[in-house]
């Protein structure tokens, strides 16, 4: 396949819950560079790696229905793992994951991030 047409794609997963009082919170973890993102994602194969310059698209999906209690399975990847209020998100958030997670909130279903 012409390399053309060999855009990175990764996957992130919104996870939110309803907590006792009622409020609406969104499951995130802290990475190694001590930002927060979203609890689940990654890439799918298989040029991930060769994005310089190049479309990257982020396909995101979004589970409301989350009861199990989670962990952390790469702990070489993630520091903490956090349950936060939806009105009350780390400062630390990373940015295109804070427009992801108001685009979701906003009902917004598509957006293009630094395009010109």
């Amino acid at each position: 396949m012409s390399s053309r047409f060999m855009t990175p794609n990764a996957i992130g997963v919104i996870i939110t819950r309803e907590n006792d009082n009622g409020a609406t919170e969104i499951l995130l973890q802290k990475r190694k560079n001590n930002m927060w993102d979203l609890a689940v994602g990654g890439h799918v194969e298989c040029s991930y790696t060769k994005f310089e310059e190049r479309p990257y698209n982020f396909y995101y999906f979004k589970v409301d229905k989350f009861s199990k209690i989670p962990i952390i399975k790469e702990p070489e990847k993630c520091l903490d793992l956090r349950w936060f209020k939806l009105e009350a998100l780390p400062e630390s958030l990373i940015p295109d994951v804070k427009t992801t997670i108001n685009n979701n909130i906003n009902g917004v279903k598509f957006a293009e991030l630094g395009c010109d």
